[in-house]
């Protein structure tokens, strides 16, 4: 099973998103410590992720920003299947639909990918 940071990592690539990990350190007694990550992506800083080793902590943190990048995925595909649902004279332009898509954007702090119009 890939891990959450290698699919993060994948995500990062395919969307030529900037991806920092931010070691936030530990705390607790060297036989009991918490490790503490967050992920930066594209500018977003995103909840932080916490392990008992700093491997499942980069992990934990990996998982935020996957789950917002899948609920936004879903989100599109509603808007696209939505206008294929209509009846051609009602569906909107291509033109339009990449509006919307470009509005959901701005609000997950993703810059618009361009598209053919």
């Amino acid at each position: 099973m890939e891990s959450a940071v290698y699919k993060l990592n994948e995500y990062a690539k395919k969307t030529s998103f900037l991806l920092q990990y931010e070691d936030l350190g530990s705390v607790g007694p060297d036989h009991d410590k918490t490790f503490t990550q967050r992920v930066v992506l594209n500018g977003k800083v995103y909840p932080e992720g916490v392990g008992k080793t700093k491997k499942e902590a980069k992990q934990d943190a990996a998982k935020k920003p996957l789950r917002d990048a899948h609920q936004e995925g879903a989100h599109q595909n509603l808007i696209i299947k939505k206008m294929l649902h209509e009846k051609p004279e009602e569906r909107p332009k291509a033109s339009d639909l990449k509006v919307q898509l470009d509005k959901l954007a701005q609000t997950q702090h993703v810059p618009p990918k361009s598209a053919t119009v």
